[in-house]
């Protein structure tokens, strides 16, 4: 459980094993990139091992707090660095 709790922030997708039963996977060494893309107008998330998307968050101003509500509806949830110009 202390294992559990060191990485619970980090990179992570749940795996269905069936029954209704899921296992979350844990990656801790990847890291995703979250930068504005002006030619995107879309906060952009990206980095090694990471698969390459569009937040869908439009303002180049928001808060970290809603580009990290919108990081969590994908399929693998990214530790992520905000990364701003």
């Amino acid at each position: 459980m202390a294992d559990f709790r060191t990485h619970d922030l980090d990179t992570y997708f749940l795996y269905s094993i069936g029954d209704g039963d899921v296992e979350r996977h844990m990656l801790p060494r990847v890291i995703a990139d979250v930068s504005f893309e002006q030619n995107a107008q879309d906060w952009v998330i990206r980095g090694q091992s990471v698969i390459p998307a569009a937040s869908d968050v439009k303002n180049p101003n928001t808060p970290d707090f809603d580009i990290y509500a919108a990081l969590i509806t994908f399929p693998t949830v990214y530790k992520a660095r905000i990364i701003r110009s």
